[in-house]
């Protein structure tokens, strides 16, 4: 049996992601097995999620999931490449022999060939030369790229092309045996404010849910429904600012993503600033991304630092699942490459590092309920069993 895993956030779940399971499992076969390695309470462009992570879970197995796992969190804030590589590593482990994933181009052929092109040191070393001008390594990655390759390394302008090629990337560095499954993007542009026959972007239906504005005519119909109700949760700034205004430059440089000085640039933001927003604004540049930036201030703000951010995990949370994942679940009790937990008691028995991570991730989650109005969600709630 195929058993298939999509890196996601689900923030929220929407048309063109219900729209990607169905596409998976036309082209794998109906008995595919769906496992989605999703984003917990905060998501990688630096931000909490706008719904917290056990609804959002439970609406991608209403809507064709098989299983959700929690993408851990120092992955889920980490770059494109450490996004892709953590998730990718975590899915192997699991026993995932394919990977689907969204792009806007889904010739795999053309995708394996620029990921390829990135492994090899003399991609890496002319990248790090481009960067001497003072461009961001995003377009100095695609000049080095456009050098060997010329127009095909457009490919790299768009958004779901360049993380559909971090997972390749994975894959191939990680020797991983899942078959990469690229599903072209369909309806609406990514974080565009355009609506076509039904699909928008993540964007802009977090922009009408935060105004009061209906958007469920862009979500498949169970996961709007149990949205509906849901408590939605934003940004603090009160909250966030009163922790980062505490920083000296000398604690910003423990947080991973800061370097060449960067570390002066976002303590001199935070000193003249009074919102999240006013900060990144002020301390982005055309070197450092916005959302770059944001990243690296949530990270501060949740005490990630760098040295917290393993090469592996020991261990995954089980979210919500449906009858047809008991199998694997029950497969990978024995799994040493990873653990499956769903309750605190599995992490007692593991080793410091394990419960260093795991007590760490509980102290973000109780902030992100901050959040909420200080409306708790119990973390301990058994994982959701969908009928």
């Amino acid at each position: 049996m195929n058993i298939c895993g999509i890196i996601c956030e689900y923030n929220p779940f929407h048309n063109g992601h219900k729209y990607q399971i169905e596409h998976t499992r036309r082209i794998l076969g109906d008995d595919t097995l769906i496992v989605c390695l999703m984003s917990g309470n905060f998501v990688q462009r630096g931000e909490p999620a706008l719904y917290h992570k056990n609804i959002r879970a439970k609406a991608a197995c209403l809507e064709g999931a098989d299983l959700v796992l929690e993408l851990p969190l120092p992955y889920a804030l980490s770059s494109a490449e450490g996004f892709a590589r953590g998730a990718v590593d975590i899915l192997s482990k699991i026993g995932c022999t394919h990977l689907s994933f969204g792009a806007e181009d889904d010739n795999v052929d053309s995708l394996k060939e620029i990921a390829s092109l990135l492994l090899e040191k003399s991609t890496i070393d002319a990248t790090l030369a481009n960067m001497t001008s003072g461009i961001s390594y995003a377009a100095a990655r695609e000049r080095a790229v456009f050098a060997q390759i010329k127009e095909k390394a457009s490919l790299l302008k768009s958004p779901n092309n360049i993380l559909a090629i971090e997972y390749i990337k994975a894959i191939m560095s990680l020797d991983s045996k899942m078959e990469p499954v690229p599903v072209k993007r369909v309806g609406a542009g990514h974080n565009t404010a355009d609506v076509v026959e039904n699909t928008a972007s993540a964007t802009l239906i977090r922009q009408l849910v935060r105004e009061g504005k209906d958007a469920d005519n862009l979500m498949p119909a169970k996961a709007a429904e149990i949205f509906a109700n849901a408590l939605v949760h934003k940004l603090d700034d009160n909250v966030v600012m009163s922790h980062l205004i505490r920083l000296s430059p000398e604690d910003l440089r423990e947080f991973a993503d800061v370097s060449e000085g960067l570390e002066y640039r976002i303590f001199d933001a935070i000193q003249t600033s009074f919102t999240f927003d006013e900060v990144c604004e002020k301390a982005k540049s055309k070197r450092y991304a916005h959302a770059r930036i944001r990243r690296i201030l949530m990270n501060a703000f949740l005490g990630i630092k760098k040295a917290d951010v393993p090469d592996a995990y020991p261990y995954v949370k089980l979210l919500a699942f449906t009858e047809r994942a008991r199998t694997l679940l029950a497969d990978n009790r024995e799994n040493e490459a990873i653990r499956v937990i769903n309750k605190p008691a599995h992490i007692r028995d593991m080793d410091e590092n394990a419960n260093r991570l795991f007590d760490m991730e509980i102290r973000a989650s109780r902030l992100y309920y901050t959040f909420g109005g200080g409306v708790y969600i119990n973390e301990f709630k058994s994982p959701e069993f969908v009928k």
